[in-house]
């Protein structure tokens, strides 16, 4: 297999891979190389001089020490269905892991598709690192929840909304990205919590309502919500005290369901609710720094978030 990175004359083929391997839509598909595909940091392995093996290597951060050590996320990474099983993708990922260590990469990060692929990431040196409080909670719960908070906090009324931020669906275009970063990185800034720029925020907001789901927002707080079958899901979210309820009412107005499931981080709590801290993501150091090495057996409870599912 040859190795190599991509350039735009890939792009046919590349979307191909991406549609036959996980079935996107024509649109998602449009907005990555859009707004996220770079040539140089896209890796493709080449087999009779087809393009059988993508990875999309997405830039990011892991905060340690109040510093942010650069990072990657491998993203989409795909072998077509008659290649597979041949050691293409082993390959392709340590040549893609070469090129973030050439581009100063600490980390490289990733969140496997499906739960049978630990093994195999396993074996090329990731390790299970980065954790998620998953919290369920049935709407007839979550309703009493909101009337106990609020009544216990009676400070809600009145709360005024600056004019970006609304308690309502999103329109995307009007949405104060810079602001979003800042409450992002005011929320998750713990050590080891992974740090995305404005544009992967945005990225995941608008591929999310490609497949249906919408972004709510109410003063300094944010979630980004889908349905899945019977149940609601709240896969990313910043709430603060004072926009919680307002937040949640208004997702459940627009997204009622019999159960409703909050993504959040570990150790979290919703209305004193707690959840299951389960795996969500992948690390594996790229040098041989030791101090950064340090931060696997240091940390606990980091969060990935944001990984695109």
């Amino acid at each position: 297999m040859i190795l190599g990175i991509a350039n735009s004359n890939m792009k046919p083929e590349l979307q191909n891979i991406l549609k036959v391997c996980f079935d996107e839509k024509d649109e998602a598909i449009d907005l990555l190389f859009k707004e996220k595909f770079k040539e140089d940091m896209t890796t493709v392995g080449i087999v009779d001089g087809k393009i059988v093996s993508a990875v999309y290597i997405f830039e990011n951060s892991i905060i340690y020490n109040k510093t942010e050590i650069p990072s990657c996320y491998m993203y989409a990474v795909a072998t077509l269905p008659a290649y597979q099983g041949k050691g293409y993708m082993k390959e392709l990922l340590d040549y893609s892991e070469k090129i973030a260590r050439q581009k100063g990469k600490a980390f490289s990060t990733l969140y496997p598709a499906d739960k049978n692929l630990c093994k195999f990431y396993e074996k090329l040196g990731y390790k299970q690192f980065f954790k998620a409080c998953i919290i369920e909670i049935r709407d007839h719960e979550l309703s009493g929840a909101l009337l106990k908070y609020k009544k216990d906090n009676n400070n809600f009324e009145g709360v005024q909304y600056n004019d970006t931020f609304k308690p309502e669906m999103s329109t995307q275009n009007k949405v104060d990205y810079h602001h979003l970063l800042q409450i992002r990185k005011n929320a998750y800034g713990n050590p080891g919590d992974v740090f995305w720029d404005q544009s992967h925020i945005s990225y995941a907001m608008k591929i999310n309502k490609i497949y249906g789901g919408d972004t709510f927002f109410a003063g300094n707080s944010y979630a980004i919500v889908r349905r899945s079958n019977d149940v609601v899901e709240i896969v990313d979210s910043v709430m603060t005290k004072e926009d919680i309820v307002i937040l949640i009412t208004e997702i459940k107005k627009k997204y009622p369901a019999k159960k409703y499931r909050f993504r959040l981080p570990p150790k979290s709590q919703l209305f004193k609710i707690g959840g299951n801290d389960l795996p969500f993501g992948m690390i594996k150091p790229l040098t041989d720094n030791e101090s950064y090495n340090r931060i696997l057996l240091e940390l606990k409870s980091p969060y990935l978030g944001l990984v695109l599912d």
